[in-house]
C-alpha cells in the first residue's frame, strides 16, 4: 500500500486547469449576462431589428463561422497526436483570419452608419460581437505563446490554452445564431 506522507504532494487536477475552468466559467457568467440583457431587450421592443436597420451579412459571416470551427477542430483534433505543431498552428491562423474579416465586417457596417449610438440592436451588436472579439484577440496571443515558447509539448499548458480556445470557438455559433439569424 502507498501511504503518501507528509511531504508528499498529490495533485489530483493542475493548477492550470483549475484557473482555466475558473476563468471559463467567469466568461460563460459574462456572456449570460449580455446574452439575457439581449434577449430581454429583444423581447421588449415591437421591431426588432429596428425599422431600416441593416441587416447582419449572414453569408460572409456563415463562412467566417466555418473558418473559426475548422480551428476549433484542428486544435481538437491535435491534442491526440505526437506532433500537435501543425495543428495548433491551423488553430491560430484561422483564429486570425476569423479577427481579420469580422474587423473588415465592422467597417462595412460602421461605413453603412451602424454605430453604437444607432439604436439598443447596433450597442448589443458590438458589446455583445466586440467581446467575443476581445477574447478571440487573447486566444491568438495564447496560441502565439504556446508555438513560441514551444508550450504545446506541456500537456498542462496546452491543455488549459486549448481550453479556453474551445470556449471561444464553440461560443461564436451561439452568439452567431442569436445576433445574426434570431
Amino acid at each position: 500500500m502507498n501511504a503518501i506522507t507528509a511531504n508528499e504532494k498529490r495533485t489530483i487536477v493542475p493548477g492550470k486547469i483549475i484557473g482555466s475552468v475558473v476563468v471559463i466559467f467567469s466568461e460563460v457568467m459574462l456572456f449570460a449576462g449580455f446574452i439575457s440583457s439581449f434577449l430581454i431587450s429583444r423581447a421588449n421592443q415591437s421591431e426588432w431589428p429596428p425599422v431600416g436597420q441593416e441587416r447582419m451579412p449572414l453569408e460572409f459571416t456563415i463562412i467566417n463561422t466555418l473558418i473559426l470551427l475548422i480551428g476549433g477542430i484542428a486544435l481538437y483534433v491535435g491534442r491526440t497526436k505526437k506532433n500537435a505543431k501543425p495543428y495548433i498552428i491551423t488553430a491560430l491562423v484561422t483564429g486570425i483570419l476569423f479577427f481579420l474579416l469580422q474587423g473588415q465586417e465592422w467597417s462595412r457596417l460602421i461605413s453603412y452608419g451602424m454605430t453604437v449610438k444607432e439604436n439598443m440592436y447596433a450597442s448589443f451588436f458590438y458589446l455583445i460581437i466586440g467581446a467575443h472579439a476581445i477574447h478571440v484577440l487573447m486566444g491568438i496571443l495564447a496560441l502565439t505563446y504556446l508555438l513560441l515558447n514551444e508550450r504545446y509539448k506541456d500537456d498542462e499548458t496546452s491543455l488549459a490554452i486549448s481550453m479556453f480556445w474551445h470556449f471561444v470557438v464553440w461560443l461564436w455559433p451561439v452568439l452567431y445564431y442569436l445576433i445574426y439569424i434570431l
